[in-house]
């Protein structure tokens, strides 16, 4: 019986899921219902090094990216991506701010599959007023790569986000976790 992942956010790219597993991968759409998209992670940017101003070349504290949430009544556009156990272990090392459970996720045939799933861990749930922003390139990639499933799905349904107050920056850029020796952003956004 096959394996799937269900992604919601960067992995719904199909060059950062192929980075990821080391081998060609095609998401194919799917919809999570009864789950909700937000910038609802706060990372610790400085743990994890992540993403790096391009102005001082340091890290903010802490960035925001993608995550789900229960929410009755709404659903979240993703791609769906055959893996095996090996896969696995490089979700788990990708995907350190959430932990893998199992959805119920519809695919564009109709049918259904139970998946894995990146759900957020509740301490690193975003609280209110914790300075953290999403950086500018990091949602242009999420909606560039729903943009690329939603065919024929309305982009407006697909690239569904919950509002959020949550400042963008873009000025920060993807640094892969190389940048932990960095020191602190030193501008007065970070």
């Amino acid at each position: 019986m096959p394996v799937f992942l269900f992604a919601y956010g960067s992995l719904c790219d199909g060059a950062t899921a192929s980075e990821v597993l080391g081998r060609a991968v095609h998401p194919e759409p799917a919809r999570l219902v009864d789950w909700e998209r937000g910038w609802f992670v706060a990372i610790n940017n400085r743990a994890s090094g992540s993403y790096a101003c391009t102005a001082c070349g340091g890290l903010p504290a802490r960035c925001l990216v993608v995550g789900i949430r229960p929410r009755t009544g709404s659903s979240v556009l993703g791609g769906l991506i055959a893996i095996g156990d090996d896969d696995v272990a490089a979700i788990r090392g990708r995907e350190r701010s959430y932990r893998l459970g199992h959805v119920r996720v519809r695919r564009a045939d109709g049918g259904d599959v139970t998946a894995l799933t990146a759900v957020p861990r509740d301490d690193l749930l975003r609280r209110p007023g914790d300075g953290a922003a999403v950086p500018d390139a990091y949602e242009r990639v999420v909606v560039d790569a729903l943009r690329s499933l939603v065919s024929p799905t309305p982009l407006d349904q697909a690239a569904a986000f919950a509002a959020t107050d949550a400042p963008r920056r873009d000025d920060l850029e993807y640094v892969r976790g190389d940048g932990i020796a960095r020191g602190a952003c030193t501008c007065t956004r970070g």
